[in-house]
């Protein structure tokens, strides 16, 4: 008995040790090599509400002209508190701080279904390794802390402490979806989350009516949803090809209804938004454990391809982990990016408006601090049609015009988008002075009367 428990504790020590060396590579290679800024164009919009979240109480984002509604967000007030402790890298700490933890308690919950500390440990190895976990707690975003909730609430829950009743109801300031999911895993754990589904139900309702964007989504087409549901296929936001038939495997061998209703209840919600794939990640971790054992231990009648075929999925699934770290570690914005943002930061006058493209919205707004015209998190029902014409440029006075009703002060293009004809024609008028320029970034500042 003795010799079982320290095995179970060896793992768990081996398990974080393993989390904390693959979770800190792309802070490390983003604080050596882009001067300590994180990645992903989403992460600067949290970084620029953690900033402005403390100044006052708005339903409206501050940094857009197009107005962006606000609902408030748990995590924006847990970056800009790290912010006082951890400083300007609170972006890249964060999330790795919040990964360790999540994962810990996501671990010591899918060890207390698996007897064998070895496939516990197996099982966390593709917790670790799915290229989902690795986006999720390196992004500094709200779905690396939805994840938190859930994991650190099913864990107390299960303890029957407390703190579940306290850390759940917080899935509430996001879409209805996360409340009805936990839920979900709380009847597949067996417990009977009366009370507390009744809390969840009633307050996420209500917030459901506050945001009014809750139950509102659009199902992709097929292929679409392919493409976004794995990693192997470009997304930023998937699993890996090779877990889920892993996993696939695994489930035939394991005989548990609850398992198999909650998993189909799961991939309902995919269709509502591949975000979501966030659930599958500890049913994947734990189907696959089961996959990956019943691979070595049935007969096969050539050994060898036996072998092929556990060594073909173990490089797959390792394939898929580190393209997406590498990925990860080089996404925007580029150190020549944030050379120039960095500039216009300093030399910009107060009170000024920003056209650029609206992926790169967030990033103009935090390094700046000055208004765009619109971003990625402005509806698109609130952006006319011809602000678009302004980037093609096809009709000069047009483009003038526009200019000057939306009063634009300076436009950033990026070389990433393509706008040659913006530039061609801004090159053309003599109030149109560039004021920065690398070969990623132009930046225009408009003088005088149009």
């Amino acid at each position: 008995m003795k010799a079982l428990v320290r095995e179970q504790h060896l793992s768990k020590i081996f398990f974080l040790a393993l989390a904390a060396l693959v979770l800190c590579i792309v802070p490390l290679y983003r604080y050596f090599f882009y001067d300590g800024y994180a990645s992903q164009e989403n992460t600067y919009f949290h970084m620029r509400m953690s900033e402005t979240i403390f100044s006052g109480i708005f339903s409206a984002d501050p940094a857009v002209v197009m107005e962006t509604s606000y609902f408030f967000d748990p995590f924006d007030a847990l970056l800009g508190i790290s912010r006082f402790f951890i400083g300007t890298h609170a972006a890249l700490l964060l999330p790795f701080i919040l990964g360790i933890i999540t994962l810990f308690f996501v671990y010591l919950t899918i060890a207390e279904y698996i007897p064998s500390a070895k496939q516990q440990l197996i099982a966390g190895i593709f917790l670790l390794s799915c290229p989902l976990t690795i986006t999720l707690f390196t992004h500094a975003t709200s779905y690396g802390f939805i994840a938190f909730l859930m994991s650190a609430g099913i864990y107390f829950y299960n303890r029957k402490t407390w703190l579940a009743y306290i850390i759940l109801p917080l899935l509430c300031f996001y879409s209805l979806y996360h409340s009805i999911v936990a839920i979900l895993f709380l009847l597949l754990l067996k417990k009977k989350p009366f009370a507390l589904s009744v809390c969840l139900v009633i307050l996420a309702g209500i917030f459901s009516f506050l945001r009014h964007d809750s139950f509102q989504f659009q199902i992709p087409s097929l292929l679409i949803l392919i493409q976004q549901l794995f990693s192997d296929f470009g997304s930023s936001f998937g699993l890996s090809i090779f877990g889920i038939l892993l996993a696939c495997f695994g489930l035939s061998t394991i005989q548990k209804k609850e398992l198999w209703i909650v998993l189909c209840i799961s991939i309902l919600f995919i269709f509502v938004s591949p975000l979501y794939a966030i659930y599958f990640i500890p049913l994947l971790a734990y189907s696959a454990s089961y996959g990956f054992f019943s691979l070595l231990e049935r007969q096969w009648s050539l050994s060898h391809l036996q072998n092929i075929a556990v060594l073909l999925l173990i490089l797959g699934i390792l394939f898929s982990a580190t393209s997406m770290i590498s990925r990860i570690a080089q996404e925007n914005p580029t150190p020549l990016h944030i050379q120039g943002l960095v500039w216009l930061g300093k030399n910009i006058e107060d009170k000024t408006i920003i056209l650029t493209d609206k992926q790169y919205g967030f990033m103009a707004e935090y390094f700046t601090h000055q208004q765009v015209l619109f971003d990625k998190n402005t509806p698109v029902t609130n952006i006319p049609l011809e602000t678009s014409f302004i980037f093609y440029a096809k009709n000069p006075e047009q483009t003038t015009t526009l200019l000057d009703r939306y009063h634009i002060d300076y436009i950033i293009i990026f070389s990433e988008t393509p706008h040659a004809q913006l530039s061609n024609y801004l090159l053309t008028k003599e109030n149109f002075k560039k004021i920065f320029e690398n070969s990623e970034i132009t930046i225009w500042k408009i003088e005088g009367p149009l």
